[in-house]
């Protein structure tokens, strides 16, 4: 083994520093090169030395006053830590608020020390004063506060025994005071710690928990908040300090309560409404389709998904007009296809869904009209039926009217037969046969209104109806003197009506016109027809200047065999009108003056007219 080189070498000489160059080289350099301000200050208060980094935040300050440098005072502080240190020679550190040379204000630490020559009885006669500036500091910590205190969340600082600590202005406000309980009992006075607990799980590994909580207000209420916990104050590993934010959601909890409900009555009532309903997002998407509707078409709601499902039971316009999307919208009177195959008529009403300015979708509602159609032909049979009803205890007097012109003609042949009288004879036999063909007339007209006739509704132009009427009276009416003038609106289109008991309605109608003009004294008599369009409905009026009704006349036109024609009408064919009109799910008005003549008008609207055979148009 090799000997040590260095064993026997002689220890290097180590040079000798001299304490007084070292102390000057310490008072030359080092009190200029510090990076904090140093000042040294005289029993005056007055600056007597200072480094760069001083100067350079509060100005040149050689013979002025600290308190002028420091705070831009005129006099003393109040409270002087340096007169202190002057006084009993202590070290003293103090916290001061001043401003730097462009008056900006300043949060600065200051460490002031007594300037001593050693000797402990001797007059201390300056003071070193260290200024740190922490005014960025004390703006954070300014800033914290701030944040803390008006947070709009509870915050609470937990130490490991679950105790508040510290609590901001939130939580004051909303659970009270609650510094040294424990959060279990404070939050929900309870005796014992929750047992999920987000705080325990920080203490345990340091991380960040959330969780959803209730619990009790300082008024009583209950309070519904998201609490997050996480670690504040460590040791290590070890977590000393937890703080809980918790975010009060009792609002939106209570605004979430009312909206379930909302929705839970909103679907009772959709899914209970004996309307068809069925709503679509603005995708297309079936957002619902309840189970009246699901009854209607006969289908179930899985095997609706979509709209293209609903073809084979929509017309194409129809859904043309759901897919589209239309505005606001109704369709009074069309017919769906469900699965038997049965037409079944309906009101459609298509419904845009908006919310402010966007979109939301569109919602279809069905109205199944079969039992309102079964109810109006019910209805229509019960009025013609009444009508019957009404006018058969007419019929006793019309026909005794009639049977008294039969014995009378029976008693002329009579007599005439005694007499041998050949021309008496046939003046009873004229009578005869004009009672027999009166009372024929007579039973026929009532058992055909009784009865009535199966209408037959078809595509037709209602204009060329009232064209057909006016040609049929226009050269009977010429001879006579009275004229008919045609007032007939163009652009009419076609709808489902029966033809020939229109045509019989109207040609009615100017018959009794022209009984009426001639029984007028007017020498210029005149019958205006017009047909027309308004409000979805067709519109026929005949207009006479005849001789008018007066108020006795008009109570009996429509309830009894009356007839102002003597024995040359039934009475029935008003009645036979009204009925026809009925049959169209219309209406018949009239308005008369007597002398000044009369106008009836027939009223048909288009969602009443029968359905046409043979289907749409």
């Amino acid at each position: 083994m090799s000997a040590d080189p260095f064993q026997n070498q002689a220890p290097r000489e180590t040079p000798l520093i001299h304490a007084g160059w070292l102390q000057q080289w310490l008072c030359k350099n080092l009190f200029a090169s510090l990076p904090i301000s140093l000042a040294v200050i005289d029993r005056e208060r007055c600056i007597v030395d200072a480094n760069p980094v001083f100067e350079e935040q509060f100005g040149p300050s050689s013979g002025r006053h600290c308190f002028e440098v420091y705070k831009h005072r005129s006099t003393p502080c109040e409270a002087c830590p340096t007169a202190e240190t002057f006084q009993d020679r202590r070290i003293r550190h103090s916290y001061e608020k001043g401003m730097d040379r462009s008056g900006n204000p300043v949060d600065f630490l200051i460490h002031t020390s007594p300037i001593a020559d050693g000797e402990g009885n001797s007059e201390v006669r300056y003071a070193l004063q260290m200024a740190m500036d922490i005014t960025p500091w004390m703006q954070q910590e300014k800033e914290y506060r701030f944040l803390y205190e008006w947070a709009p969340c509870t915050i609470a600082v937990l130490d490991r025994d679950y105790r508040i600590i510290r609590g901001n202005r939130r939580l004051r406000e909303l659970f009270g005071n609650g510094i040294g309980e424990h959060c279990y009992r404070f939050y929900k006075h309870q005796r014992e710690k929750c047992a999920v607990c987000p705080a325990e799980k920080t203490f345990h590994d340091g991380e960040i928990y959330h969780a959803m909580e209730t619990g009790w207000t300082q008024d009583g209420k209950v309070a519904h908040y998201v609490v997050i916990s996480a670690p504040l104050l460590k040791h290590g590993e070890r977590v000393d300090q937890v703080i809980e934010l918790c975010l009060d959601m009792t609002q939106e909890r209570t605004l979430q309560t009312e909206i379930s409900k909302l929705r839970a009555i909103q679907e009772s009532l959709i899914e209970n409404s004996n309307y068809g309903i069925m709503a679509k997002d603005g995708a297309g998407n079936i957002m619902i389709f309840n189970s009246a509707l699901a009854a209607l078409l006969q289908v179930s709601k899985q095997e609706i998904r979509s709209l293209s499902d609903l073809a084979p039971y929509f017309p194409s316009s129809l859904m043309e007009t759901i897919r589209e999307g239309s505005e606001t919208c109704v369709f009074p009177d069309l017919f769906i296809r469900p699965r038997t195959g049965e037409e079944i008529p309906v009101r459609f009403a298509n419904v845009h869904l908006t919310w402010k300015e966007e979109t939301l979708g569109y919602a279809s509602f069905f109205e199944d009209l079969r039992e309102i159609k079964r109810l109006e032909k019910e209805k229509l049979d019960a009025e013609r039926m009444a009508a019957v009803g009404q006018t058969v205890a007419g019929i006793a007097h019309g026909v005794k009217n009639i049977m008294m012109g039969l014995e009378g003609g029976v008693y002329v042949v009579k007599s005439a037969l005694k007499k041998q009288d050949s021309k008496l004879g046939e003046e009873g036999w004229r009578m005869l046969e004009n009672n027999i063909m009166k009372i024929s007339a007579l039973i026929k007209d009532f058992l055909n209104f009784s009865k009535g006739r199966e209408p037959r509704p078809q595509w037709v132009d209602p204009g060329q109806i009232a064209t057909d009427v006016i040609a049929l009276y226009a050269e009977a009416a010429r001879k006579e003197g009275i004229s008919i003038v045609a007032d007939l609106e163009e652009g009419i289109g076609i709808a489902p009506m029966d033809p020939e008991g229109i045509h019989s309605c109207l040609a009615n109608l100017i018959s009794n016109a022209m009984d009426a003009c001639r029984m007028s004294s007017s020498s210029e008599c005149r019958i205006v027809v017009s047909s027309r369009e308004k409000d979805d409905a067709i519109i026929y009026e005949v207009v006479d200047n005849g001789c008018g009704m007066d108020y006795e006349v008009k109570k009996k036109i429509f309830t009894t065999f009356f007839s102002t024609k003597g024995m040359g009408g039934t009475g029935l064919g008003l009645l036979g009108t009204r009925r026809i009109v009925q049959e169209h799910g219309g209406k018949i008005d009239f308005e008369s003056m007597p002398g000044e003549g009369s106008s009836f008008t027939i009223i048909l609207p288009r969602n009443r007219l029968p359905k046409p055979i043979g289907g749409n148009e």
